[in-house]
Parts: structure tokens; sequence; C-alpha cells
């Protein structure tokens, strides 16, 4: 099994920045016979993250990014809106209220196992945008638009103008992580390396 290094994008694999073949098992070892270098090694890797993370928080914008993107809670307590209940969002907090404060808090470094659709990695360490006014600015506009997504709003389009709108005022370059990693991934790996090359030389390894 390969273990990696990668970038974390809403649960979903945004990229590699470094493949090391049976990490887990290096670092364990590592562990029995130095345990202060089996600590380094997560407060290193960790350290080389921390500026990235800073540049992915301020990618969130502070005001929303569209007009038409409120940043209170939706109440549906007016005449047009009161029996109106094939319209609304199914969880009208989560799913359009911009929050940009939590936007970036949730922005994290994260670390632990990860599972894409047809594998398991271990010893995993990357960007985690877990905030859903976070994922929205992420990926709106981005990729393969679904065609069996079902719009719940009264406008059918609402969802194509919002993500024509987001592209014209944002760009339809990567954003917040994804950003990070088509920017800077390349610089990532290297010092990653740099760090992990040293541990596989003491056990006769390489990448």
């Amino acid at each position: 099994m390969i273990k990696r290094f990668l970038f974390d994008v809403a649960n979903r694999d945004a990229g590699h920045v470094l493949y090391v073949s049976n990490l887990d098992e290096v670092l364990a070892d590592l562990k029995l016979i130095d345990p202060q270098a089996r600590k380094a090694f997560n407060k290193d890797t960790r350290n080389i993250l921390k500026p990235y993370l800073a540049t992915a928080k301020g990618f969130i914008p502070t005001e929303s990014p569209l007009s038409n993107w409120k940043t209170t809670i939706p109440t549906y307590t007016s005449a047009s809106w009161a029996n109106d209940n094939t319209h609304r969002g199914r969880d009208a907090v989560n799913r359009w209220r911009w929050d940009s404060g939590q936007g970036q808090q949730e922005i994290t470094i994260t670390r632990g196992s990860f599972r894409s659709r047809t594998l398991t990695f271990d010893n995993v360490i990357g960007l985690k945008n877990a905030s859903i006014s976070g994922k929205m600015m992420e990926l709106i506009g981005q990729g393969k638009q679904r065609r069996s997504t079902q719009s719940r709003s009264r406008n059918p389009n609402a969802g194509i103008n919002m993500r024509d709108n987001m592209n014209r005022k944002h760009g339809n370059r990567k954003r917040v992580v994804w950003r990070i990693l088509e920017d800077s991934g390349a610089q990532i790996g290297a010092q990653m390396e740099k760090i992990i090359d040293p541990i596989l030389a003491r056990f006769g390894r390489e990448r």
C-alpha cells in the first residue's frame, strides 16, 4: 500500500504532494528507536504547512463573495414563503449563510488517515477546508457540473447564475486550498522531502 502526503479539500482528494511507500512502518520503527525524532517529524511537517495555512485563510473574503449570498440565516417568515416548503434549502442554516469567520477558522492542518473511493492512506498531512462557506467558495464553478443536481430555488437558473457570477467576480482559477496546491505544491513537496529523506536513510531506504 502507498502512504502519502496530500492536500485534503472537503474530504476530497485534491492532488498529491509526495508519495512515500510504507511510511507508517518506518515511522513506527522510528518511534521505537528514537521517540524524539518521531515527535520532531510531526512538528517539522506541521511547521512546513503553517505559512500556507495562513495564506489559505486569507483567500476567504471578509465580505460575502456574492451580493445575494447573505450573512444572515433565512427565516422564511414572509407571506410569500410561509407555506412554501418546496423551494427552501434542505438545511437553510448551513447551506446559504455566508460566514467568513467560520470559513477561516475551519481551514486547518489535518493529520491522520484518508479514504478515497477505492483506497485508504495512512499518515496523511494536509490542509482541510471544512466549513460550508469555505467549501462553496472553493468549489462553486470548479470541475464538472453534475446534471443530476436538482435546484431547490424558485429560480431554475440559480445554480448556473451563482457559478457564472462567482467565476466572473473571483475568476475560474483554483481557490483557497486548491490554490495553495496549484501555486505551491511542488515547493511543499521539496520541503517535505528534506525531512523524510534523512529518516528513510536511517533505515537504508529511499523514496
